[in-house]
């Protein structure tokens, strides 16, 4: 899969319609796995009554996809929906046909970023919206935009604010960890931790192990890397699921959560060297994002930089994809629009 990513970024099918033919294909795959996924959780919500089964890690379970990976796709989807290439490539389609089908994916694409319910992505999203009214419209049609998004935001905050639903569960879950269970050595199983909480712990486990191993700057190698994390949490007595159960068994509890962090993981697995490995690797496509003057290839960097504060994208296949696909595919985004007939003509966002 991450050849993929050389091919359209290397081939010479790489111009700039066959870029917008990527954008739309891309575009009309996620709206098709993301239908499926409502369709089914709607299903779901009918027989059980349960509107967390519309929401977050239950949305995106019928395509057995980590809800956090999905929104960043998502999240990427609106990015390029908002380029000068995210008019569809679909011929066919009268001028006003694609502009309207590429705001209406934009807006469903929107709604899917509420009901993925990742914090991060949630946060994120507005303030590259934000820029992008900014960089794109002049300054009479700027108020007007920023005035329309601004009070969408706000309708939105004040509903999920002022209500008992699920998004404001997820930001008020937050809070509801005690910061004192860091200073413990072990718990009970039934011991509640919020997001943070766990994230914090893990955290302090890394610097545990890294000790006791004297893996600073080799690390403990990635094979060993999640094995001593399970054995915290299991010296720790956090709940890993009934043991008579064998190691097999279906509920693990904390078993096999990674520490959270990419940066963290990679240190632990590969020590100081493979951490300023990856930052390297970051300060190159960074660097090539400046070269390339593309916007949007900043997006995409510092989304993935970020979000590698709070998740460990590397230790899943999907991740590896996403770190390898996203970066070269926008880094690689045709300058300048070449003009196209009139009947495939673009629609700037302006």
């Amino acid at each position: 899969m991450v050849a993929i990513s050389f091919v359209f970024c290397a081939g010479t099918f790489a111009d700039n319609k066959s870029y917008r033919r990527l954008i739309t294909i891309y575009s009309l795959l996620l709206l098709a796995s993301s239908l499926y996924c409502l369709f089914i959780a709607w299903r779901h919500y009918q027989t059980s009554k349960d509107p967390y089964d519309l929401f977050y890690h239950a949305l995106t379970a019928p395509i057995s996809y980590n809800a956090v990976f999905f929104s960043v796709y998502v999240l990427f989807g609106i990015v390029f929906l908002l380029s000068r290439y995210g008019e569809p490539a679909i011929d066919f389609l009268p001028k006003w046909g694609r502009k309207v089908l590429r705001y209406a994916l934009f807006v469903f694409f929107l709604g899917m970023m509420v009901m993925l319910s990742s914090r991060l992505m949630m946060v994120i999203t507005p303030l590259i919206i934000i820029n992008i009214i900014f960089r794109r419209f002049s300054y009479r049609k700027r108020k007007l935009a920023l005035l329309i998004v601004g009070s969408l935001i706000l309708i939105m905050v004040g509903v999920f604010g002022s209500s008992n639903n699920f998004i404001s569960w997820r930001f008020g879950e937050i809070k509801e960890g005690q910061i004192t269970v860091l200073k413990q050595k072990q718990f009970d199983s039934t011991t509640h931790f919020s997001s943070w909480d766990s994230r914090l712990l893990q955290w302090r486990y890394a610097i545990e192990i890294l000790n006791a191993k004297n893996g600073w700057v080799f690390g403990v190698s990635p094979g060993d890397c999640q094995n001593l994390l399970d054995q915290k949490y299991i010296d720790a007595h956090m709940y890993v699921g009934d043991p008579a159960e064998g190691p097999n068994r279906h509920n693990r509890g904390y078993l096999g959560f990674n520490f959270h962090n990419q940066y963290i993981e990679t240190l632990v697995q590969s020590g100081l060297v493979g951490l300023a490995s990856l930052v390297a690797i970051f300060a190159l496509l960074f660097a090539y994002a400046r070269r390339s003057g593309v916007r949007e290839a900043w997006f995409v960097m510092l989304t993935i930089a970020i979000w590698f504060l709070v998740e460990a994208p590397l230790t899943l296949q999907q991740g590896v994809f996403l770190f390898c696909f996203f970066p070269l595919l926008v880094v690689n985004m045709p300058r300048k629009a070449v003009p196209e007939p009139k009947d495939s003509a673009k629609i700037a966002i302006n």
